[in-house]
């Protein structure tokens, strides 16, 4: 592609004119050299003319390349943030149900601590009310058993007497052995032991 500017090709046109002799010159000469002058400066504002067009196309070029390249850089940065977001929502929503589950199991895990606690305070209030009626009870079979022997040995000596006075020493002794049932369940009850009656002792024989 030829560069030549307007202002070479006139130098070169003088140059060429002030090498040749005056004499020599004819008009068509000098016709023929501004001619070719002429020819050389629209070439030269031909090659500007593509020049300049081709820069312009280069840069129209590098621009929309710019414009493209920008914009999927800007696309790609939104869809980052966009990707960023959905992640930090999920992040977020799976921190609050982890938080929810937690709360959900202190929860359960305080009502199973309350539970335990109520089933302590029972037992210990059920050991202790057996340990305070432990010796109630152990005296009351005490009580009956001694009642019970005291009704056999009774009962025994009733049947040496002689025959008139057995019923009546028979009555006497169930009325004695039932007084210290009755006596051995008030203290089992709380009550205070009633006093044993002690059979009376038959005249005669």
């Amino acid at each position: 592609m030829r560069t030549v500017t307007p202002f070479v090709a006139l130098l070169a046109l003088g140059l060429a004119g002030c090498s040749e002799e005056p004499e020599t010159r004819t008009t068509a000469d000098v016709q023929a050299d501004a001619a070719e002058a002429q020819e050389d400066a629209a070439e030269a504002r031909a090659a500007e003319r593509e020049d300049l067009a081709e820069a312009q196309h280069e840069a129209q070029q590098e621009a929309a390349e710019a414009r493209a390249e920008a914009q999927d850089e800007a696309l790609a940065a939104q869809q980052e943030m966009i990707e960023t977001e959905r992640d930090a929502q999920k992040r977020t929503a799976q921190a609050e149900q982890k938080a929810l589950e937690a709360e959900a199991k202190a929860q359960e895990a305080r009502a199973e601590i309350g539970k335990t606690a109520e089933e302590g305070r029972q037992r210990v209030a059920e050991a202790r009310q057996r340990a305070s009626q432990a010796p109630t009870q152990a005296q009351q079979k005490i009580a009956l058993a001694e009642a019970e022997a005291r009704h056999r040995v009774e009962m025994e000596r009733c049947d040496t007497l002689p025959q008139a006075e057995q019923e009546q020493c028979r009555v006497r002794a169930n009325q004695a052995y039932e007084q210290a049932r009755a006596g051995a369940s008030g203290q089992a009850a709380g009550q205070s032991p009633q006093t044993t009656t002690q059979p009376a002792q038959p005249t005669g024989g």
